[in-house]
């Protein structure tokens, strides 16, 4: 990728917490029990429920981490989306993920123990037989190049991947789920792809539930990406519904 952010860039900006500011000044009743069990309804039950109740219970100390410590600011309002019983939803004064995006970027910058990098590919993972100990890249995006250069990078304590998923990966998603082939767009940047997993299946990495892949049935076949009728869905749909004639199921 010729930039930092994937996906993130892109998104709406928006963060569910329990118990924010927000919520305190709206009236919103909310609770860790019932957001989990949101996020466990929405999962079908395959939710890894010690990880939910993580993610819940520090959801708010995340907002406010966000807020203090990098300077993100969030409107006033709170967003009701699908899947969430009641209104929790922070979002960025300009709805997109660059308004956190951007100041994580300013404080790594500032660091003089990180070194960024982009156009960079994974090409394996280092192990020195019981544990992984660094990773190999090459200095291209194309990993399939002729002419690249490798390098490897060996840790002191551990190698985190954080590559995001793979949803613009025809070829890996449709391994994972015939029926996700090339019929099947995407709102995901080119770049989300499985090179950083596949490395770690190499390595020996036992993933889990690979198949369980997210459509996003709020978006339209007419829009490439995106497009505009999401906002319908996220301002009107989730919250209030639409009109359907029962008889013929149109609008």
């Amino acid at each position: 990728m010729p930039h930092f952010g994937g996906n993130s860039l892109w998104n709406g900006g928006q963060l569910a917490a329990v118990g924010s500011t927000e919520q305190a000044a709206l009236g919103v009743r909310d609770s860790f029990e019932l957001m989990e069990k949101d996020m466990i309804d929405a999962g079908r039950g395959f939710n890894h429920v010690h990880l939910v109740r993580t993610l819940v219970t520090r959801s708010n100390e995340t907002a406010e981490w966000a807020r203090t410590h990098l300077g993100v600011k969030f409107r006033e309002r709170l967003s009701h989306l699908g899947g969430h019983s009641v209104p929790r939803t922070l979002c960025t004064i300009n709805s997109c993920g660059a308004d956190i995006i951007e100041p994580m970027l300013e404080r790594l910058r500032a660091m003089d123990n990180v070194q960024m990098v982009t156009g960079t590919s994974v090409l394996s993972l280092l192990t020195d037989g019981r544990r992984v100990s660094g990773v190999c890249i090459c200095a291209t995006a194309d990993a399939d190049s002729v002419t690249r250069q490798t390098s490897r990078l060996y840790c002191r304590q551990a190698v985190i991947l954080a590559a995001g998923g793979f949803g613009a990966d025809i070829t890996f998603r449709a391994l994972q789920n015939p029926t996700f082939g090339k019929g099947v767009m995407t709102t995901n940047h080119p770049g989300a792809t499985a090179q950083a997993l596949r490395a770690a299946l190499r390595a020996g990495a036992m993933p889990v539930q690979l198949s369980h892949i997210q459509l996003g049935p709020w978006t339209s076949p007419d829009e490439e990406r995106f497009g505009n009728v999401p906002l319908f869905c996220m301002g009107a749909g989730f919250p209030y519904g639409i009109l359907l004639d029962p008889s013929t199921g149109s609008r």
